[in-house]
């Protein structure tokens, strides 16, 4: 107990400064706990504020990636422009299949030639990338790079499009905090459809739209490059305009009315396809096509010294059973005049060439008609012949013999106006006829009678159903009267005209009419057994060559029910195809109407003169006048004009006329699409565009070809660039 007691004391005197060591402890305890928790809260400042810069250079680093993808954009906006182009001037050339292919093709190969570094090599240029850069370019101190290297930076062609392979972007900022994204950049080709009809075909390859014509009005040659309408006719007054296609591209020259060379004038068609109503050449002019095709819905007439060679296809597809059956035209129009609906080659004046040696395809549907000028006859007289000189008419004449045989007046063959009133008043005493009776025809002609020099009787010939009487004025002899055959079918017509030349007589008289009228020649191809190879339905004549008379193709092997229904077929879908390209372009026959090129291109009417112009300076004209385009406005590439246009320098864009296109000497017009399709989306200060007078303008841009971040007719074409295999780093 004493110890305890002692020890009591002793401890409790030892107690001293224990509670300051407590404290001291205690308070470095919360030292650490703060410290530590300034720590971490600093750290989380730092890991934010870090991640907010990476997220930054991130955002930079796609921003670049997505300046890359919209400069892609534009590249494939004029890429599929031009292939878009070039795909519809070879439309009517290629299947449905075979334009997707072709667009295909050439929309590759323009991105090729615009993104490789060499052609023939595979890699991709990435200096033209780096010039996409603008916001986000690499300044010195911070921005955007690409890090691809040669031999990554390949441009494969795969099954969606091109793909760039292997884009990378470096963004660093300036505490050199690096952010990588990479991926494959493809583009994508653009989803059109080719097979959809539109009421209008595409008006871009187009150099010259004239609703009333177009006309050469100055000497010198001219060259109309791409696809031409000119409605009522196409005049050539002096020197010549030639008809061609692009690079290569068969032109399509669309002519309402007639193709009209005067004296002197030269028309030629390199490379084009050609559809017109007649062709017809003065004194000296000439016609000249090669590597295309002409089609012909009436005649060609070569007058005095004209010259007309053509090779490639040629379809003179006028008959008027084939007309007939044409849902855009009137019946009774046919029956009105035959001849309008029939084709025919026909050497009007002397010394005339006519060249078809080289004619890879003939279809040569009708034959020439004799017209009457008399109000006897409602219609022309039908030959036997589809390629025939003036001088032939006299093969269908009636045998002067066979009219008004035993009269006074009659044994001739053609008679006066006063001759022919006398011998109808001789058979109408003879045969006991009052003023009032009609002479009837068997008491005119004597169709029982043997036809001289030929044999046979005109009833046994299949011309023994009347007659068709010619009035035609003659100097210094007054009115006199032809009377012609009148045939109960071609096929009778046909035999007879051979029939008629194998008479010696006939025959010489056929080789001085040929020498005279067709001193140059007539040479025709030789014949196929296709019938589209090679069809007449009368005769020919050709010159040289050891028959002047091609006899017809209506042969029995020939002619099978079956090939009339064919070529009556054709024929059919020709004529519509033709009312169909002179409405709207096309020739799809479900978009027919019964309205103007004009009508169905033009939105509204055009109150005042409009301008727009480009980024590249080039300038659409909008006018309710006339327009006269020359050296004042070398800009100008575009015009739409209520009046006529002008002419007076060469010309590449697109001309719209309700007139007449006037050209001047030497002066060339080219079709521009993609620089047409630029400025019909040019706006001005008020928002307008040229394309606002144009009907559905939309479908001709597919996306335009300027930025290409708009939607047209469904496609937008930035939205043709997309990423795949997208990382980053």
């Amino acid at each position: 107990m004493k110890v305890l007691s002692h020890m009591k004391p002793q401890s409790q005197k030892n107690n001293d400064g224990a509670s300051l060591v407590n404290v001291l402890l205690i308070a470095s305890i919360a030292v650490i706990l703060v410290s530590a928790i300034l720590v971490v809260v600093l750290y989380n400042y730092y890991m934010k504020n870090q991640n907010i810069k990476s997220q930054q250079n991130f955002y930079d680093a796609e921003t670049a990636m997505e300046e890359i993808r919209m400069g892609l954009s534009v590249d494939v906006s004029r890429a599929a422009a031009t292939a878009y182009g070039d795909t519809l001037s070879r439309y009517g050339d290629l299947s449905q299949e075979e334009r997707q292919e072709h667009f295909q093709k050439l929309f590759r190969e323009e991105l090729q030639k615009k993104l490789l570094i060499q052609q023939g090599q595979i890699w991709y240029d990435v200096t033209l990338l780096e010039s996409y850069l603008k916001e986000t370019k690499w300044n010195g101190s911070r921005g955007a790079t690409l890090m691809t290297e040669q031999g990554q930076n390949a441009l494969n062609v795969e099954k969606e499009g091109l793909v760039l392979k292997n884009v990378i972007i470096s963004c660093i900022d300036e505490e050199e905090n690096q952010t990588t994204v990479s991926s494959d950049i493809v583009l994508n080709y653009p989803p059109i459809d080719f097979s959809d009809a539109q009421a209008m075909e595409n008006i871009l390859c187009y150099g010259v739209i004239a609703q009333e014509g177009y006309e050469q009005v100055e000497s010198g040659d001219t060259k109309i490059t791409g696809n031409a309408y000119v409605g009522e006719s196409l005049t050539v007054k002096n020197g010549g305009v030639t008809l061609q296609g692009i690079d290569g591209t068969k032109a399509l020259a669309i002519v309402g009315g007639d193709i009209l060379g005067d004296v002197g004038a030269k028309i030629s068609a390199k490379n084009a396809e050609v559809w017109t109503n007649n062709i017809l050449l003065s004194d000296s002019s000439e016609y000249h096509m090669s590597e295309g095709m002409l089609y012909l819905a009436n005649d060609m007439v070569l007058n005095r010294g004209a010259i007309a060679k053509i090779s490639g296809e040629l379809y003179a597809f006028g008959n008027p059973q084939g007309a007939r059956l044409a849902d855009n035209i009137e019946e009774e129009k046919v029956e009105e005049q035959e001849a309008d609906y029939s084709s025919s080659f026909i050497i009007n004046g002397k010394n005339a060439k006519l060249d078809l040696s080289e004619v890879s395809s003939l279809l040569i549907s009708g034959v020439s008609y004799i017209h009457t000028g008399s109000a006897a006859s409602q219609s022309s007289i039908k030959t036997g012949q589809s390629v025939m000189t003036k001088g032939d008419q006299r093969a269908y004449l009636i045998p002067g013999e066979l009219i008004g045989a035993g009269y006074h007046y009659g044994g001739a063959n053609p008679v006066t106006a006063d001759q022919w009133l006398k011998l109808m008043e001789e058979i109408m005493e003879a045969k006991g006829y009052t003023d009032t009776d009609e002479v009837k025809v068997e008491d005119v002609i004597s169709f029982q009678k043997g036809i001289p020099g030929v044999g046979g009787t005109l009833e046994s010939i299949g011309a023994g159903n009347g007659f068709d009487v010619a009035a035609i004025p003659v100097s210094g002899a007054g009115t006199m009267y032809y009377l012609f055959m009148k045939f109960d079918t071609q096929e009778m017509l046909n035999q007879f005209v051979s029939r008629y030349y194998e008479k010696a007589s006939n025959y010489n008289r056929l080789q001085k009419d040929l020498d005279y009228y067709a001193g140059g020649g007539i040479t025709m191809p030789s014949t196929s057994s296709d019938v589209y190879d090679f069809y007449l339905q009368g005769n020919a004549l050709s010159n040289p060559g050891s028959k002047l008379l091609l006899n017809d193709t209506l042969t029995s092997q020939q002619n099978t029910e079956e090939l009339k229904e064919a070529r009556l077929q054709l024929e059919k879908e020709l004529y519509e195809s033709y009312g169909t390209l002179l409405c709207n372009l096309s020739k799809d026959y479900t978009t027919y109407n019964s309205q103007s090129i004009y009508e169905n291109l033009i939105a509204k009417s055009i109150h005042t003169g409009k301008k727009f112009t480009d980024d590249d300076g080039n300038v659409a004209v909008i006018t309710e006048g006339n327009y006269t385009i020359n050296a004042s406005n070398p800009k100008v590439k575009l015009v739409i004009a209520q009046g006529n246009v002008t002419v007076a320098r060469d010309f590449e864009g697109l001309i719209i006329a309700k007139g007449k296109v006037n050209v001047k000497s030497g002066c060339d017009i080219c079709a521009d699409a993609t620089g047409v399709a630029v400025l019909l989306q040019t706006t001005d200060e008020d928002g307008n565009t040229p394309g606002d007078y144009i009907k559905d303008v939309a479908k001709y841009l597919i996306g335009g070809t300027g930025d290409a971040t708009e939607s047209q007719d469904g496609i937008s074409l930035s939205e043709q660039v997309t990423y795949k295999n997208w990382k980053k780093n």
